[in-house]
């Protein structure tokens, strides 16, 4: 995630991905990915493995829960997961912001666990589809 520091209406955007937050004041934080191979990366490498680090200017203190509304393109369910912050500063290659543990909620866990092969498959075949799928059970 490469930080483009331009703002969109109180929103960071990050290759192709827009965070949206009221402030430290909101607990609820926004995140839309605008192209699914965004979303499948990231799902890949951390969502599906219940963290991600999100870069930030200022951060939420250890201990403090967030809810997440993520909407991603080619998927029509908005996915809802909330997390815990267990991790705040700056990362090992220097990058400020946070480190949640997430769960998402049941039932968008049972449409991930669903409807991601699916999609995977239809968009990169049957063979690519299922080497990708692989990747995502790696835990």
């Amino acid at each position: 995630m490469t930080n483009t520091n331009d703002w969109i209406y109180n929103a960071r955007q990050w290759n192709g991905k827009v965070l949206y937050g009221g402030g430290m004041e909101s607990s609820t934080l926004k995140i839309e990915y605008k192209k699914f191979n965004s979303f499948l990366k990231d799902y890949i490498k951390t969502l599906s493995r219940k963290w991600i680090f999100l870069r930030m200017a200022n951060t939420y203190n250890k201990g403090t829960f967030l809810d997440f509304s993520i909407k991603v393109y080619d998927l029509p369910k908005e996915l809802k997961a909330r997390g815990e912050v267990v991790f705040s500063g700056v990362n090992s290659e220097g990058i400020k912001g946070v480190g949640i543990k997430l769960e998402f909620e049941e039932d968008t866990e049972k449409y991930l666990e669903k409807n991601i092969p699916v999609n995977v498959k239809e968009k990169y075949g049957e063979v690519w589809g299922e080497r990708i799928c692989t990747l995502i059970e790696e835990e």
